[in-house]
């Protein structure tokens, strides 16, 4: 299952070895664990990433070590498509709420101020970010 986390810091010049880092660590929203990252591992520029954007990617466990490292780290790009539209949720009597497929969660259901359309262009198949 693909997780979502962002770049805590990647590459750099290590001063004590005299080269390059190959790794870096990705943080995980609610977490302490930072989750290691190998250049082989990544499938987009290195130059994106920068501290703070979003990746997705796969955790592994080392067998040797035991801890867990990213595989297939990619940058955060799909968000979900519009499944249905104007759900009324709660006591307001408004349609203000929109189910959302996605590939990371099964179905998201999100308030219409969280999506950044003009509520005109939220018709089923739209593919939106939130």
């Amino acid at each position: 299952m693909r997780e979502i986390g962002f770049i805590k810091w990647f590459g750099g010049y290590d001063r004590q070895r005299s080269r390059e880092n190959d790794f870096g660590y990705i943080g995980r929203e609610g977490r302490t664990d930072d989750i290691k990252v190998y250049r082989e591992e990544v499938h987009c520029s290195e130059s994106s990433l920068i501290e703070g954007i979003l990746v997705t990617f796969e955790l592994v466990i080392n067998l040797q070590t035991n801890k867990p490292f990213a595989t297939n780290l990619n940058l955060f790009k799909e968000v979900g498509r519009i499944k249905n539209s104007g759900k009324n949720i709660g006591k307001t009597g408004k349609n203000n709420y929109w189910s959302i497929e996605c590939q990371y969660h099964e179905n998201t259901i999100l308030h219409k101020n969280e999506i950044n359309f003009l509520e005109a262009d939220l018709k089923e198949g739209t593919l939106v970010k939130f």
